[in-house]
């Protein structure tokens, strides 16, 4: 897990968080890379992330829905956000509408935590 942790690091947070935090980064990499979480397991989930795809469905969503994107992420870059909403979603949910954020403090906020 500590090798898998330090090669995933740079596409977890993105390269704003590295330069304003530096030392919260690597303490979340210090603190990941003590988890007792199975190899297997994190494969399963990186697994599950890449080849999720709901495109299909998309169609079926009627009510207004906010498509958000964050400016900074690397892996869900704001231009497939945008074909996402553009294509599918305010064609079946009127009222629906597109944003893209630049978070203060990345990829790694969480409710009730500080920069």
């Amino acid at each position: 897990m500590p090798v898998m942790m330090r090669q995933q690091a740079p596409w977890i947070f993105s390269p704003g968080f590295y330069q304003q935090h530096p030392d919260r980064v690597t303490e979340l990499i210090a603190a990941a890379q003590g988890s007792t979480q199975p190899a297997a397991a994190f494969a399963a989930q990186m697994a599950a992330l890449t080849r999720h795809d709901c495109a299909s469905r998309i169609g079926a969503v009627t009510a207004p829905t906010l498509v958000l994107a964050a400016d900074d992420d690397i892996i869900i870059r704001p231009e497939l956000s945008r074909g996402c909403s553009s294509h599918s979603v305010p064609a079946s949910a009127p009222g629906s509408s597109f944003r893209v954020a630049t978070p203060p403090s990345g990829r790694t906020r969480r409710r009730g935590t500080g920069p």
